[in-house]
């Protein structure tokens, strides 16, 4: 019995000691963010530009609570808190933060940590295709294609998997290369088709890689080589892009 006493309190004791620490390490940064603030003003006509600059990055990094709400909302998604993640990643999100409103979106599209919504998902993929998330302009092209959130259209659809596949992401490529070798949403084209296919297949996309061969059967060797010659522009361009 008193063994297990003298547990319980070595244990509160422990406990205490972490909080204190905590706290004491909490006003230091604190402190420290407060003197950098206080050299910034000191100097901002003295100090030379490469010192400002150090100056500001680390007042950022101390005193800024955004960095701190995504590392922790990253945490809590991978540790499959996603409801506390969910929180997090809302906040941010409604603060402009681009990862955050596609993480946001992700989770109200699949469902995890709140019942699944695709209004609120098209809303924040939305958001952050608008400012030029490649990701996110490829699941805002899924939603246009399949009508999930929002209206079905096509011509939207290729819209914004052109934009993702000029970007890099052979998810778009893919599906533009389909959508062109149909003709959905866009003309019928066998070159242009042929083009994404190859640029997919390229990053190792064993779908497009069978559809490329597919599609060359009923191609001239013109054709195949146009499409390859403009496949090889593209990827130059997104490749700078990186």
């Amino acid at each position: 019995m008193r063994l297990y006493l003298f547990n319980i309190l070595k244990n509160k004791m422990l406990l205490l000691f972490i909080l204190e620490l905590l706290f004491f390490l909490t006003c230091a940064i604190f402190l420290l963010g407060f003197i950098v603030s206080i050299s910034l003003k000191k100097y901002k006509y003295r100090a030379s530009n490469k010192m400002k600059w150090f100056l500001l990055v680390w007042n950022i990094m101390l005193i800024n609570p955004v960095w701190a709400g995504f590392n922790e909302a990253v945490a809590n998604f991978q540790r499959g808190s996603y409801e506390f993640a969910l929180r997090e990643f809302k906040f941010l999100a409604q603060q402009g933060n681009i990862t955050a409103q596609y993480n946001l979106a992700y989770m109200y599209a699949k469902g995890l940590g709140i019942n699944q919504n695709y209004e609120q998902a098209f809303k924040w993929f939305s958001s952050a295709a608008q400012r030029g998330d490649a990701e996110s302009q490829f699941h805002l092209a899924g939603m246009y294609e399949h009508g999930l959130g929002v209206n079905q259209n096509y011509m939207r659809a290729v819209a914004w998997y052109q934009k993702a596949a000029e970007r890099g992401v052979a998810a778009a490529q893919v599906s533009l290369g389909g959508l062109y070798g149909i003709g959905l949403g866009v003309t019928k084209n066998d070159i242009q088709a042929y083009t994404w296919f190859s640029l997919a297949a390229e990053q190792g996309d064993v779908y497009a890689s069978e559809a490329e061969v597919l599609l060359a059967t009923n191609m001239s060797v013109q054709e195949t080589e146009q499409a390859e010659m403009n496949a090889q522009k593209i990827a130059k361009k997104y490749t700078t892009l990186r």
